[in-house]
């Protein structure tokens, strides 16, 4: 991990932790710097505003489990669940601090639009990923499709899992995306 990478964590850090503490709301770009140790100048060189810094970005799909996704022969939607199952691992590991950044995004429009545009980045990746799998364009529909509905289901999940967090995140991810075989129950609508 390079050296701006590790400050930028460090500082987040210290921003969640606070936030956990008093509250987000009470939380100031002064606080922040001397919990992580740093000047205010070392604050905005990595943020462009206090509430960036609880804009966590999604994590990203890990490298075997995106390989084995792509090199996968069983059915698409259970290895889709394996994908993001893997995905969202590093979030059930750090309860606290999805709690913190998901009520953050509740509570403050300015922090939900970045979440949300980090989400649409996650979401642009999974459908270039199944569009790879399925031997599609890159701009395939269905592979659009079908990452938006994943993507909204596995958000879902961490919802469900944060507002109750005795139950297993990865079971939770499995649960959400899978629902998406109710689309086959569905009759088809006749377009005109």
């Amino acid at each position: 991990m390079k050296k701006r990478e590790r400050t930028q964590q460090q500082i987040r850090a210290a921003a969640m932790q606070l936030a956990s503490q008093i509250g987000i709301d009470a939380v100031d770009v002064h606080a922040i710097c001397t919990e992580a140790g740093v000047s205010k100048r070392t604050f905005f060189n990595h943020f462009t505003f206090k509430d960036e810094v609880f804009a966590v970005p999604p994590p990203a799909y890990p490298k075997a489990s995106v390989e084995r996704f792509l090199s996968g022969s069983g059915p698409l939607l259970e290895e889709l669940v394996t994908l993001l199952q893997d995905q969202t691992q590093e979030i059930g590991e750090d309860g606290e601090t999805a709690a913190v950044m998901h009520y953050a995004m509740r509570n403050n429009p300015r922090i939900a639009a970045l979440q949300i545009n980090a989400m649409h980045g996650m979401e642009r990746e999974l459908a270039s990923l199944i569009a790879d799998r399925l031997g599609r364009a890159p701009d395939d529909h269905a592979s659009i499709v079908v990452a938006a509905a994943a993507t909204a289901a596995t958000r879902i999940a961490v919802d469900i899992w944060i507002d109750d967090r005795s139950t297993d995140l990865r079971d939770q991810v499995a649960r959400s995306v899978l629902h998406l075989r109710l689309l086959n129950a569905v009759p088809e609508v006749a377009t005109t």
